[in-house]
């Protein structure tokens, strides 16, 4: 598995990888495993802000394990944990996180 969370940088996408020759023969190309998490990363959860952390953990999670996880919903999760543990919506504490 190959998984991009750089902060800063758009590229190479996913798309980008599986269609250049020079990934190619990589096992997770080949079978279309990439991980993109550069969305998380974008909206500020890819600091070292550890109210973040456990949103990283289960991004991580569903990326390397999509069909046993496939019925959990990272929002819906998201929601659940920052209500109970942060007294806050998700949406909330994304728009303080993004500053």
């Amino acid at each position: 598995m190959i998984i991009l969370f750089y902060m800063y940088k758009k590229e190479p996408s996913p798309e980008a990888i599986y269609n250049d020759s020079a990934w190619k023969d990589l096992k997770a190309v080949k079978e279309r495993r990439i991980c993109d998490l550069r969305g998380y990363y974008q909206k500020g959860w890819g600091s070292w802000n550890p109210t973040g952390i456990p949103l990283r953990v289960l991004a991580f999670a569903k990326c390397a394990y999509p069909d046993k996880l496939k019925d959990i919903d990272f929002n819906t999760t998201a929601q659940r944990l920052f209500n109970q543990f942060y007294g806050i919506s998700y949406k909330e504490m994304e728009k303080r996180v993004a500053g």
